[in-house]
């Protein structure tokens, strides 16, 4: 073990001195900071040097002192003094504890001191010296003496001299607490060895001395047992009461151990309501009453039991701290921050109270004060992220957005799941324009909070990012609650949209039409996701509507056109469509559609003319060479359509069905030759499958009385579809021309059963 011990203390050094050298290098830069006029510089270097010194030495070291001297300084300079004032406190403090820990050289001494007063047999002196050492040796873990004056700011130097600390009230008090102390010990042994009658009388005996020691913090701290022992020790508490009429305090152990397995509250309320009218002038029942509706968050109550603490007990920390968070729950700031500047008076350590004198006055909106007060709070405790998160929050209402940004990024790297800093930084970011930052904090305040503003801000953020489907879930999750919010659902509208989802788009636009029935965007939008999916009619009658709202507009008329046209209604499309030109519209597109509604219609020369006045607006468009070829087929310009096919071509290679037109206008000339070709090359594109091209190549092929071959293609069709009756049909023809009868007659009686018309029309097979 001493060796163990021994290399602690060489590591502790050894790190020390590596350290050192740095705090030198940190201590060299702030003073070259000083001198340039960089305060702030200066003081962040410095508060950096006194976090190593606390980590390594501890924070009681004096060689803070030196540290916290300098910062002193620095605020004094600027003009600070309350700062200042806070390291010169805190420089005393170190200095006042080192001068109380020195006191407990007179240990050994007063140890010899009471050897000898044993041996006399003096137990006044005995008991006086045992009080002393008590004092002293606890001197280093409850601190009881590290307290400030009130009144003066500064410690009560305690004198060296023995008979000044040695006085008759610090004898008695320490004479009652260590017997209270011995009582409680005694009933925890006597528990421990099942002897639950015995242990409560010397719980109830010790609580009844009310000595200082034993208050409510220390009676719930002690260790009665696992679940089991704990209901026996209710159970005895409970039978105690009828055979032993001197235990008094049953209620307030009661209503202890009740807390400790979970019992009701309401329960442990009734106790102690019971044990206060025995009591009622013990703070512990009217206190513990007090967190227990503090807990359960009937604030109103526990503030009434609160105040009966204070009048018995007007200087209780906890009482007037707690008393300040139910204010705070009731939103009376003012209320509470006199309560916690009370407790600071009381105890200047007290980071709880500094902390919600901070958030009192930030909700207040007080920032000035609330950051004077959340940087002291730091100063006590600089691991709080809490207090980083109000400071920032309280730098972000004066526009300080540089320190808010640093206090909000502490509060993160000290709780990486505080969705609220995140939710902060985010704005801070999107403001400075740091949009992939805003996002990824957005991001992550979405996964550890659900916030309406959130869901707005965030959702977007990334709509204006263009990270539409992203964005889709926080949108929702805003329109849950805002149900009515038009810009929200035009936005969700609009991505549903792009993002082709346009079942939700057309049940957004919906909800947005029953809000605003007029709007013909609306229609229009719902008009737009029907047609995507097919459904023409819907569209059509979503972009009549829309034209109810707006009957010159060209565009609506167009795309009705264009509906009337896929949906065969070729009479209502060419309406629609002249319609939209006595608008002042015309367009590639319009004529399209008009030649399209004429062809529909058979008439073919003013579709040929829509279509021709169209081609002056792209001469190579290949859509309208094939229609200009699909009107002069239907005119029996074969020639022409066969020149307008080719021009498709030239940009639809593989378009087997223009090949098979052009074969049908070649076969049309009789050039069967050429048709062949074209019928080939439309067959290989479909893999030769492709009934209709096969057909027409067998009968190119028998009009040029190449009858194998007709054979061939027409045998290759049953094969794919035998019902197909008109190759039957043709079959009997070629088999006749190649005087093979027995087939020819075969295929007659196929066709009998397939198609008894076609039969009859073949006179080889009727006869």
């Amino acid at each position: 073990m001493k060796y163990i011990i021994l290399f602690t203390i060489f590591l502790s050094n050894n790190l020390y001195s590596q350290t050192q050298e740095s705090i030198y290098e940190r201590i060299s830069l702030a003073k070259s900071y000083i001198d340039v006029g960089l305060d702030q510089d200066a003081i962040e270097v410095y508060k950096s040097i006194l976090a190593i010194q606390s980590d390594i030495l501890g924070e009681q070291n004096p060689e803070l002192v030196k540290v916290l001297f300098s910062l002193s300084d620095i605020y004094f300079n600027l003009n600070l003094p309350d700062s200042s004032r806070v390291y010169l406190d805190k420089a005393l403090d170190i200095q006042y504890f080192n001068f109380l820990i020195n006191q407990k050289k007179y240990i050994p001494t007063y140890e010899r001191l009471k050897s000898v007063y044993s041996s006399i047999e003096d137990s006044n002196k005995v008991m006086q010296i045992d009080s002393l050492i008590f004092t002293l040796n606890d001197l280093d873990s409850s601190f009881i003496y590290l307290k400030k004056d009130s009144l003066l700011t500064y410690p009560n130097i305690i004198s060296l001299k023995p008979q000044i600390i040695d006085s008759t009230s610090l004898v008695s008090d320490y004479t009652l607490n260590d017997k209270a102390v011995e009582l409680i010990n005694n009933g925890i042994s006597l528990l421990n060895t099942g002897l639950f009658s015995e242990s409560i009388s010397s719980f109830d005996k010790a609580v009844r001395l009310n000595s200082n020691i034993v208050d409510l913090d220390y009676l719930i701290n002690i260790e009665y047992g696992d679940s089991s022992q704990i209901n026996h020790l209710i159970d005895a508490f409970d039978e105690i009461q009828y055979f032993d009429s001197t235990i008094t305090t049953q209620n307030l152990f009661s209503a202890i151990l009740f807390d400790k397995v979970s019992k009701s509250k309401l329960d442990i309320i009734d106790l102690l309501d019971t044990y206060i009218l025995l009591y009622p002038n013990d703070i512990k029942g009217y206190l513990y009453n007090a967190d227990i509706y503090f807990q359960i968050g009937n604030y109103l109550d526990a503030i009434f039991y609160y105040y009966r603490v204070l009048r018995i007990n007007p200087n209780h920390i906890k009482a007037n701290l707690t008393l300040a968070k139910c204010l705070i729950e009731i939103k009376d700031y003012e209320g509470s921050i006199q309560l916690l500047s009370k407790v600071y008076d009381l105890d200047e350590n007290n980071f709880d109270a500094k902390f919600h004198l901070g958030y009192s006055f930030y909700k207040l909106e007080n920032p000035h004060q609330a950051i004077k007060e959340f940087t002291q709070a730091l100063l006590l405790n600089t691991n709080h992220a809490n207090t980083y998160y109000y400071l920032g929050n309280s730098y972000s209402l004066i526009n300080k957005k540089k320190q808010a940004l640093e206090s909000f990024s502490m509060a993160i790297k000290l709780d990486p799941y505080n969705g609220n800093a995140h939710f902060e930084l985010g704005k801070i970011y999107e403001i400075v324009l740091k949009k992939k930052l805003a996002l990824e904090h957005y991001k992550l305040a979405d996964k550890y909070i659900d916030s309406h503003e959130l869901n707005y801000i965030y959702g977007l953020l990334l709509y204006n990012e263009q990270l539409y489907r992203k964005s889709i879930n926080p949108l929702r999750q805003f329109i849950i609650y805002e149900p009515e919010n038009i810009e929200v659902l035009e936005i969700l509208g609009e991505i549903f949209i792009k993002e082709n989802r346009y079942p939700e788009a057309i049940d957004t636009y919906n909800r947005l039409i029953d809000r605003s029935p007029d709007s013909n965007l609306y229609y229009i939008n719902i008009a737009e996701a029907y047609y995507e999916l097919a459904n023409y009619s819907m569209a059509k009658v979503h972009y009549q509507k829309a034209l109810i709202l707006n009957e010159e507009n060209s565009d609506i008329l167009l795309r009705l056109g264009s509906i009337c046209n896929l949906l065969y209604e070729y009479r209502n499309a060419q309406e629609y469509l002249n319609e939209s030109i006595s608008c002042g519209h015309t367009s590639k597109d319009l004529l399209f559609e008009l030649g399209i509604a004429y062809g529909g219609q058979k008439k073919y020369l003013p579709a040929l003319i829509a279509l021709k006045e169209a081609l002056n607006y792209s001469l190579d468009d290949p859509i309208l060479h094939y229609q200009l070829g699909v009107i002069y087929k239907e005119m029996f310009i074969f020639d022409l359509a066969i020149l307008e096919y080719k021009i498709y071509l030239n940009t639809y290679r593989n378009d087997p069905i223009a090949y098979r037109l052009i074969g049908d206008s070649y076969m049309n000339l009789l050039n069967y030759q050429d048709a062949i070709i074209n019928f080939r090359k439309a067959s290989e594109l479909y893999n030769d499958e492709d009934i209709n091209t096969l057909y027409n190549l067998g009968r190119c092929y028998f009009y040029i009385e190449d009858f194998k071959e007709s054979t061939k293609y027409y045998k290759s069709i049953v094969r794919i579809e035998h019902n197909f009756s008109k190759a039957h049909g043709e079959l009997v023809n070629t088999y006749y021309a190649l005087k093979k009868f027995k087939e020819a007659k075969k295929e007659c009686d196929i066709l009998f059963m397939l198609d008894r018309p076609l039969f009859n029309t073949i006179d080889y097979c009727y006869n």
